[in-house]
């Protein structure tokens, strides 16, 4: 709830504002989209190749900013990817303050990981480090 912030965090679906062109603005639809890559998912492929491959298609339907390195302002602050099964051993896993956080398959489901993953990117480390 924002209430608890004091609206100054509120988690909507992303959407692409009125007036934004960009061809993957069709793709979002309740803030979710599928990004069908141009490579090998098997398992054990590595997943910043994975990563690397989403940004770009990203950038590809005009939601991703190369020269910032960020989704596109005007549609998304923060993205979650959900990997396909056995792309990563990890669960999930975030970049501190930073706008991305991945999740391994069914774990994109459980709000737990959500609130671990998210707090790394607002600047959280685990307890003791």
């Amino acid at each position: 709830s924002a209430a608890c912030s004091e609206n100054d965090l509120i988690i909507e679906p992303g959407a692409c504002v009125s007036g934004n062109t960009a061809p993957g603005c069709a793709e979002i639809s309740d803030g979710v989209m599928n990004l069908d890559l141009d490579m090998d998912l098997s398992p054990g492929v590595d997943p910043s190749a994975v990563e690397n491959a989403a940004n770009a298609k990203l950038d590809a339907l005009g939601l991703f900013e190369a020269e910032t390195g960020m989704p596109d302002a005007a549609t998304a602050d923060y993205v979650m990817f959900l990997f396909p099964p056995d792309i990563s051993s990890s669960i999930a896993y975030a970049y501190i303050n930073n706008w991305n956080s991945y999740y391994s398959d069914e774990w994109g489901g459980f709000v737990s990981a959500h609130m671990h993953e998210v707090g790394h990117n607002f600047g959280l480390a685990h307890s003791g480090e």
